[in-house]
């Protein structure tokens, strides 16, 4: 019945002009309304946590894309500039073809090894601090979320990115391509970003490898070795560098946002370091960088109750998945302190984020140097929220603050 009800209108709208700034009093009404839909769209709607948590751990749900996927079709066709690149990339590869993939990328991101860039993560975000300290105000996104994890990926991966801007320009592009709604102008500034970045990351390429430095290094012994298509080899860096920063950008944005509005928690951080860790996933969970994700039924699959018919699209909206009272008591309350924190957006399964560790790193040691650094810090004016439904960050988020006295200018005598 709730299913037949679904069928008549559009319960999942993310055209809404409010859904942007603020999607979960959608995700509310759909959990208590029609938690498992099948949208007039042609898929599957997706909300509680379980339901999530079960699908992308199912073997069954297939995130590998194929000619006949209607994201395909929306990117021009399987043999459009889009889908040759994106097709490529291991987050959208099943069996044989992802496990090859992940495990020569696998490696440099297992958390024993990323736990060993805390130093190092520590002096990037120092030295952008530095720069705005003394002027009393900074532009967060600009002046540390987007850089910090643009130079980090660029040495993990034998890269020198200087250019951290025009790299940020690649990937909200890119990104757009997984929007809910694809228009011809965006289509165009996705191939275009596309042409680009496969430019740059050939010429970076062809002046790697000889030091035996980075991933990339690791990636063309992979090809040497006939283990890794040149094709792949490219489209992997791509995904790499893509990957390496958005989820982490979005996440030290929305984090410190978040605690802005929250004061209390933020003053809570101030006293108990301790809880940063936890905070963080509080974090992620409370206002998720990724807020969907899909899956493919390869088999008929039944999820809360409904049977969904091999071949059938579901989204999965982690972001509903992460505020569900089912799993978190009083899910739209901020708690650095809450216990047993587990959200859902870095995926499951074997498509689990490879990068999670590196993000959840970088993103504790941000918001806690701003934090320990920034005294009286406030918001300087209103936030603009990036249009893009899957990848929710912000444009920009201004602050102002109390300058260190160390670094405040000396007046004249």
């Amino acid at each position: 019945m709730a299913s037949a009800r679904a069928a008549e209108r559009l319960l999942y709208d993310a055209s809404d002009p409010g859904y942007r700034s603020d999607p979960y009093p959608l995700y509310a009404s759909l959990r208590a309304t029609d938690p498992v839909h099948r949208s007039p769209r042609g898929f599957w709607v997706l909300t509680r946590y379980e339901d999530i948590d079960l699908v992308q751990r199912d073997a069954r749900c297939s995130r590998g894309l194929r000619p006949d996927d209607g994201m395909v079709a929306a990117w021009g066709g399987w043999s459009s500039p889009i889908a040759a690149e994106l097709c490529t990339w291991m987050m959208h590869q099943d069996g044989a073809d992802h496990a090859r993939l992940r495990g020569l990328v696998g490696k440099a991101f297992h958390p024993p090894g990323i736990r060993l860039l805390r130093a190092r993560v520590q002096t990037i975000v120092d030295g952008l601090l530095d720069k705005v300290l003394g002027g009393g105000a900074m532009e967060v996104i600009a002046d540390l979320a987007l850089p910090l994890p643009v130079a980090v990926i660029s040495e993990l991966m034998g890269l020198s990115v200087d250019d951290h801007e025009q790299t940020g320009r690649w990937a909200r592009a890119v990104g757009h391509a997984f929007d809910d709604v694809l228009t011809p102008e965006t289509l165009g500034q996705t191939e275009l970003a596309i042409r680009e970045i496969t430019s740059y990351m050939r010429t970076k390429l062809g002046q790697a490898g000889g030091d035996g430095a980075g991933i990339l290094s690791t990636l063309q012994a992979a090809q040497s070795g006939e283990l890794l298509r040149e094709r792949e080899l490219v489209s992997t860096a791509n995904l790499l560098l893509f990957a390496g920063f958005e989820t982490t950008r979005n996440l030290i944005g929305n984090g410190f946002l978040a605690l802005l509005r929250h004061p209390e928690e933020l003053e809570k951080l101030r006293t108990r370091r301790d809880l940063l860790p936890n905070a963080v996933l509080e974090l992620l969970r409370y206002d998720s960088p990724v807020q969907a994700n899909r899956r493919v039924a390869r088999e008929p699959v039944e999820v809360g109750g409904v049977e969904i018919a091999a071949g059938e699209k579901m989204l999965l909206l982690l972001g509903a998945a992460n505020r569900d009272p089912a799993r978190f008591e009083d899910p739209d309350r901020l708690d650095v302190a809450r216990p047993g924190v587990r959200p859902l957006s870095f995926g499951g399964g074997v498509h689990f984020c490879l990068g999670a560790p590196l993000a959840l790193l970088e993103a504790e040691i941000a918001i806690s140097s701003l934090i320990r650094r920034l005294e009286g810090v406030e918001l300087a004016g209103p936030v603009q929220w990036a249009d893009n439904v899957f990848l929710r960050g912000l444009e920009a988020l201004p602050v102002t603050f109390t300058p260190p006295l160390q670094a405040r200018p000396q007046r004249e005598r």
